[in-house]
């Protein structure tokens, strides 16, 4: 039976170069503005990371491959590339290369006793509202939301705020663009690395 070292060492070994080809083929379909007749083909390959990295102790490469895979699953579903949701997801591509390039048998946290939380949760969480974002960015978010401990509720159109109580207010409203002054607590979404999107946000 092998070891908790050897399987995480062979993991290594097989699945860096497996990462590195798939990083530089991710990258090149985002410099050709990412057509969608490349997603069908880039989402098993991304989704075979989501889980194996997290099973052998690489815990930001396995989330970073599920935020990736969420967003691409989204974009297949809605085609929907454009603006933010593209910006987000090169940003995530970013993300996996440097993930990919640090994997290493050291990093694993497969024989450690505790784990410690890849997202900081929100310090007061409730209810996050998602208002008017494209698929992608919402599809994204509303994963980040709920593993920071609170509720995401979508909203599909900005002017849905003006329904919205000030008496009983969400802890945050996420936008993606300029509105009015709600008295909420309003923030406005820009695209985020990893590191950003699991530290202490707003």
């Amino acid at each position: 039976m092998a070891s908790i070292a050897e399987i995480v060492d062979d993991y290594v070994k097989t699945m860096k170069p497996l990462g590195q080809e798939l990083a530089a083929d991710l990258d090149r379909w985002a410099a050709d503005e990412m057509p969608f007749d490349g997603v069908a083909s880039l989402l098993p390959r991304v989704h075979k990371f989501s889980g194996s990295a997290g099973s052998t102790g690489f815990l930001h490469l396995s989330m970073i491959s599920i935020l990736m895979e969420i967003g691409l699953r989204a974009a297949k579903s809605q085609a929907d590339l454009s603006g933010l949701s593209g910006a987000q997801l090169s940003v995530l591509i970013s993300d996996f290369a440097d993930a990919v390039a640090d994997l290493r048998p050291e990093a694993s946290t497969f024989d450690a006793d505790t784990h410690q939380a890849i997202f900081t949760a929100f310090q007061n969480p409730g209810h996050v509202l998602l208002v008017g974002l494209p698929p992608v960015l919402e599809s994204i978010l509303n994963f980040v939301v709920e593993q920071r401990m609170a509720i995401p509720l979508i909203l599909p159109d900005i002017a849905m705020l003006d329904d919205v109580s000030t008496e009983r207010p969400p802890k945050l409203v996420i936008v993606s663009e300029a509105v009015k002054d709600y008295s909420l607590p309003i923030f406005h979404y820009s695209p985020m690395t990893f590191a950003q999107l699991t530290a202490d946000w707003p």
